[in-house]
């Protein structure tokens, strides 16, 4: 199903200059007279824009005879003659946009003449700045554009008290939010349409603030675009729209184009919910003032997602109906490039009639608008994937799935292996174009969108791999499965991972320039090939001219990275994910790394051990998937009937495995999805037959039988095994004091007793700094934080089920003492484990590919090797017991997950018959070890050393001096 998203273009302002006395009446009268009779030809609609030119430069000669050629009068003139050439190029003329530039340029440098005698020239200044910028994004050149509006919002700042700055202001940030989010900068796009809704004027002036008012409704309207199309928030979307569309409705209801696009935005949000009713409401509504206005453009993108509501509904008759009238408009318009949309919606409409091949022409039908040079000889033809002979990828992906799925139907129901054959091999494209299209995007909102787009991908991909292997007992086959399930998966948190392990050896600022190189280069093979597939030649050549460009420099730079800083080039522009036989290699006999994939309709377990590798496909994943929420509710509920669910879980997830080969005492599980919230050691591998289970006696959870710890990925498990960390102390444990009961965020919490105790405790096995009562704060942690091997939290934690990166740690008893899980992305951890002795610090929303966005993966993002971490709440007293334990094995050299295993265990073992109940797994099972297991092996910093020799050489000094004193005695 495709959407049609709308990008919004805003006009060029007229902003007439509102000089004060230049220095001479005569020149403030011509000055006066000269803008005047420009705004009465502006005003005449009967005058062309190459009339109103024709004019202006006779106006230009004689405005300069009177009062000089570097006069402002004349540079009014020549600002309004760029006015008319953007106007001109707004007509499809793009060299006219050249010019505009130039006129523009010319009359901001007349009157930077004035700028020192008169700041009432600055608003007409930043006004050409911020004009240049807009003929530089209607030139498909958002950089030049961000760097012009740099310069314009720097002298805005120091303007800002001005009326007459305030709506150029707000114009330069909607410039701004536009040239972040056309190059995938999509954080300071948003960051820009946020200043926008924010802003808050001193001046009660009518006109200004309905002026504002739009600005606003126009923010939202295309914040909510960001959100819905490229950030997968469509929630968030709606909120924002219907702010947009009460303003128009109840103030601003002439702005029936601004009221079309939000009502089509509506639409596309609500249809990413599913819900369509909503969706079908407001798309109507759009084609109503569009047609109204003869917008014929977004009227095409109405009827295009009205046909892939109603195929979504199995309405194919009217689905059909929709399609067919947007794929009439783009071919008046010649808008060939959204034909791409239209054959992906009428492949998909004919898959659901059962014409599979008829389904597969037409996908390479959509395959060819989308790939330069691409005509299709057979069905089997798929194109070469190259990042400049592509103009949408994001298109292009759907499409190649689409093909690629219909084929794996074709084998399914005919049992051909060339079908099997052509849809595997196109899905090993569909993961090349998922590699280029991760290096287009830098903000993690937009990784986690693709993320979450190309899952079901994967899982289809996975799917026909898996087939292929069952035929062909081909290791190469598995290998290639096991890599598209790695590739699934935690994709910004291995990012994260990968400038861990490199950030030391190399300046910011080379990051920074070769990050933004790189957006440059993408952005103009883009481009190139859209250029292209319209067949326009005009402005091919500047494009040509700043692809070449931005990729010398940027080979430029990576050549310069490659030879100075070959451990961050080898990390960060390597984009491979780890292989069975690295993981194999690293094993044990004793170990079994396990990674589950869970898709929307198969579950895939990948076994791999010294000796063995085993995929096996389970269909049962909507049962997987209410046994894992049931045996979490149950667990925290206390009673017995978590047993249940835990026996299900076992035998689909362990037992088929066993049935292969017998497990060793080591597991290491890459969970995904719901996955992520079982603790494996709760699973039990027989069913009681009493109805009443003594828990002190019951030896068969996973617990006693297999040593546990957790990894987000393969990739990430094995690139976090940093060895010796340089850190420069042991142990930095932090312990609040909360004496009373008391709430945050509307989040009751109460009292902890035993925290500072439990840090008092560990402090007697490791060197370390305590941060207790009042010392114990957010400010004190992230200043310390860098320099400690071992971080312990001893205090009040918080998920959040919606929003990950708003989970919390508590540091006091307000919210300025809160650290939330967005706070960590920017702290620099080099500890060898955290341990977050709180409650939920590991719950948080699923995200398709990415896993729980927690606390847990915030101290992996920003350094940890890992974490120690619970799923549900703990008791304090209950988890002290244990975590001192786990600190006592650490101590003497276990692992981690072994360390964690025996406190679990030694706790049940000195439970008495009165506290029986304590042998629940609520209370030993919450806590959990993911990243690297392996025993702690802390090199702290030469200080401790040199303080050492300096003490032994001053004592030397002073029994050798003391000697020498007596011998002359």
């Amino acid at each position: 199903m495709i959407l049609f998203a709308i990008s919004v273009s805003v006009l060029s302002g007229n902003i007439i200059g509102n000089y004060q006395n230049p220095g001479h009446p005569d020149k403030q009268r011509q000055l006066d007279v000269v803008a005047a009779q420009i705004d009465i030809w502006f005003g005449d609609y009967s005058l062309s824009w190459e009339a109103i030119y024709e004019k202006l430069d006779s106006l230009q000669m004689e405005t300069a005879k009177r009062a000089g050629e570097r006069s402002l009068a004349v540079a009014y003139v020549i600002h309004k003659k760029g006015v008319v050439q953007y106007n001109l190029g707004r007509d499809g003329d793009l060299n006219a946009f050249h010019k505009a530039i130039q006129l523009y340029k010319e009359a901001i440098a007349i009157r930077e003449q004035f700028v020192e005698n008169n700041q009432e020239v600055l608003p007409d200044i930043i006004n050409g700045i911020n004009n240049v910028a807009g003929c530089h994004l209607k030139l498909n050149d958002p950089f030049a554009a961000l760097s012009n509006l740099s310069k314009g919002l720097s002298l805005a700042y120091n303007y800002q008290h001005e009326k007459s700055v305030v709506d150029i202001t707000l114009y330069m940030y909607n410039t701004s939010a536009r040239s972040y989010s056309a190059i995938g900068d999509y954080d300071n796009a948003l960051k820009y349409y946020e200043y926008t809704i924010n802003f808050s004027s001193e001046f009660q002036d009518s006109s200004l603030a309905a002026k504002i008012d739009v600005w606003k409704i126009r923010a939202y309207s295309e914040l909510a675009s960001v959100q819905a199309n490229y950030l997968n928030s469509p929630e968030q979307a709606i909120l924002n729209l219907n702010t947009a569309k009460d303003l128009l409705e109840l103030r601003y209801p002439a702005r029936k184009a601004l009221l079309a696009e939000v009502y089509h935005n509506l639409g596309i949000s609500y249809q990413r919910l599913e819900r369509y009713h909503q969706a079908i409401d407001f798309y109507h509504g759009s084609v109503r003032i569009n047609k109204e206005l003869d917008n014929t453009s977004m009227l095409a993108g109405n009827y295009l997602n009205l046909g892939a509501i109603y195929n979504s509904r199995d309405q194919l008759d009217s689905a059909s109906w929709y399609v067919s009238q947007a794929q009439e408009i783009y071919q008046s318009l010649e808008q060939y490039y959204n034909l791409s949309l239209v054959y992906d919606n009428l492949a998909d409409i004919e898959y659901k009639k059962g014409n599979y091949l008829q389904s597969v022409e037409l996908d390479n039908q959509s395959i060819a608008y989308l790939v330069n040079d691409f005509t299709p000889a057979t069905i089997y033809a798929n194109p070469s994937i190259d990042a400049g002979n592509i103009p949408d990828k994001e298109g292009l992906l759907v499409s190649l799935d689409s093909k690629a799925t219909t084929l794996l139907t074709l084998f399914e129901l005919t049992d051909k292996r060339v079908y099997l054959d052509h849809a595997c091999s196109t899905f090993i494209l569909a993961d090349k174009l998922i590699g280029l299209m991760r290096s287009d995007f830098i903000a993690d909102a937009s990784k986690l969108s693709l993320g979450n787009r190309a899952k079901t991908v994967y899982e289809h991909a996975v799917s026909a791999l898996y087939h292929l292997y069952e035929i062909t007992g081909n290791d190469s086959i598995f290998t290639q499965a096991f890599k598209l399930s790695e590739n699934s998966r935690a994709v910004t948190l291995l990012d994260a991972v990968r400038k861990t392990g490199a950030r030391n050896s190399i300046s910011s600022q080379l990051i920074d320039n070769e990050r933004m190189i790189n957006l440059k280069v993408n952005y103009f093979e883009k481009q190139h090939a859209l250029s292209i597939r319209e067949e326009t030649n005009e402005g091919i050549s500047e494009t040509i001219d700043s692809l070449l460009l931005y990729r010398r420099k940027h080979d430029s730079i990576l050549s310069i990275i490659e030879k100075k800083f070959p451990n961050y080039y080898g990390l960060i522009f390597n984009q491979q994910t780890v292989a069975p036989d690295v993981i194999t290699e690293s094993l044990g006999e004793n170990q079994l790394f396990i990674e589950y994939f869970v898709g929307d309709s198969s579950l895939f377990i990948f076994a791999i051990g010294a000796d063995t590798s085993i995929v096996i496909r389970s269909h049962s994943v909507d049962s997987i998937r209410g046994w894992s929420s049931q045996l979490n509710r149950s667990i925290i509920s206390q009673d017995q009937s978590f047993l249940r669910p835990a026996y299900q879980l076992y035998l689909h997830l362990i037992q088929p495995i066993e049935q292969v080969k017998s497990l060793p005492a080591q597991l290491i599980i890459v969970p995904d999805g719901i996955l992520n919230l079982v603790n494996f050691e709760t699973l039990v591998t027989t069913f009681p037959d009493s109805n009443r289970v003594y828990f002190p006696d019951f030896k068969d959870f996973l617990l006693y039988k297999h040593q546990i710890s957790y990894a987000f990925s393969a990739t990430t498990k094995t690139e976090s095994q940093i060895p010796a960390r340089s850190v420069s102390r042991v142990l930095l444990a932090i312990a609040p004091s909360f004496q009373n009961s008391f709430s945050i965020q509307d989040n009751f919490f109460d009292k902890l007793e035993w925290n500072i105790y439990e840090v008092e405790q560990i402090g007697k096995l490791f060197s370390n700094r305590s941060l207790i009562n009042g010392d114990a704060t957010k400010q004190s942690f992230a200043r310390l934080a860098p320099e400690f091997g071992l971080i312990h939290f001893a205090t009040h934690a918080k998920a959040d089920d919606s929003q990950g990166d708003l989970s919390f740690i508590v540091f006091g008893e307000n919210e300025s003492e809160v650290l939330y899980a967005k706070d960590l992305y920017t702290l620099d951890i080099n500890a060898d484990v955290v341990v977050l002795s709180a409650c939920q610090t590991s719950i948080g929303p699923l995200s398709k590919g990415e896993g729980i966005i927690s606390l847990a993966r915030g101290f992996i993002y920003a350094g940890a090797s890992s974490v120690v971490t619970s799923l549900w709440n703990v008791r304090e007293r209950t988890n002290n017991n244990i975590i001192l334990e786990f600190y006592d094995g650490l101590k003497h050299g276990l692992s981690k997950d072994q360390a964690l295993r025996e406190a679990k265990i030694s706790f049940l073992q000195s439970l008495t018959a009165a506290d029986q109940q304590l042998a629940h797994p609520y209370f030993w099972g919450p806590l959990i070890c993911i990243g690297n297991p392996d025993p702690i092996e802390i090199q702290a910093g030469s200080w401790p050393k040199v303080i050492l020799l300096l003490t032994l050489i001053i004592a030397f000094l002073y029994f050798f001096r003391n000697r020498l004193f007596l011998s002359k005695r």
